[in-house]
Parts: C-alpha cells; structure tokens; sequence
C-alpha cells in the first residue's frame, strides 16, 4: 500500500456567479471525499486528503460541483492516472488541471477525457516516500547531506556519529 497526498487548493471558474457555491469531490478506489463548500469564481479550499491505495494502475477521479436550490450540478472533471503522480518527501507548489465537461468510462475504471471546459483547479497530488527510502535513494531525493541550516541560521550536520 502507498500513501497518496492530495490537496484541494482553489478553482479558477470563468462564467460562474459570485454568488455561487462549488465544491469539489475525489473519488479513488472505494473512497470518495468531499470538501467544503465556498463562494465565488475562485474560491479557496486548501484541504488536505491521505488515502492509502492498493491499485497503482488506475487513477483518480476530481469532480467541481455547484450547488443549486434544486440540485446540484457537475461544471467540470479531471481523471488523473496514478501513473503520472511523483513521489516527493515534501509539498509543493501544485499544478493547475483544465476541467472537462465529459468524462468517458474505459475498460478497467480508466477514463478517457473530451470537451474541455474554461474551469481550472490546482491541485498538489504527491505519492509519500518512505523514511527509510529518502534515506537509501539519496540520488532520487537530492538534498545536501553535509550541511543543513534551520530557522536560526545555526548549521546542522547529518552526520549519523554519536556524540
């Protein structure tokens, strides 16, 4: 099993009321989370999801509802193969996914994507890395190993001597 990060950080949506409320929903595997609901045409989330994953072959679905007095309704979805996910020991900035309008079922819970919609949503979708992998494939995770600094400016060794 491999831990997955996903962070929901906020939407781009042309051709939506200030006034409207949207939200977003991951589904992956037998999971399925949903985040707050917030206003306007480029609201702000910022909510974290770890999910353990058995099935590195498939992927994940992110769908942007807005909620209406009736019913709420789909304005646009991504898939993201897992494939594609790198593995990182720390967040970063996130990437911004074009939404589509159709998401079409292939073999295998895969999904094929047309009609691209003006909506936009950044995302920060990491795999974790294990501790003790960050440690014995220092040449995947390049860092200085000789010197670190913390927040006072004091230098650190990593040396693993006793003292």
């Amino acid at each position: 099993m491999v831990l997955l990060f996903i962070k929901v950080k906020k939407g781009h949506f042309k051709g939506i009321s200030d006034k409207s409320y949207t939200y977003v929903i991951i589904k992956i595997e037998k999971i399925k989370c949903t985040t707050a609901s917030k206003p306007g045409q480029d609201p702000c989330w910022e909510q974290d999801y770890i999910l353990d994953i058995d099935d590195l072959q498939r992927g994940f679905l992110v769908e942007v509802w807005k909620s209406g007095w009736l019913r709420d309704s789909v304005i646009g979805s991504v898939w993201i193969p897992l494939k594609t996910v790198r593995h990182a020991i720390d967040e970063g900035s996130g990437e911004w996914w074009t939404l589509y309008s159709e998401i079409i079922p292939n073999e295998n819970e895969t999904f094929r994507v047309q009609s691209p919609t003006m909506h936009e949503l950044l995302l920060e979708v990491f795999f974790a890395v294990p501790f003790d992998d960050v440690t014995d494939n220092q040449d995947l995770y390049p860092r200085n190993e000789s010197l670190w600094t913390n927040s006072n400016n004091a230098e650190v060794s990593t040396s693993s001597q006793n003292i």
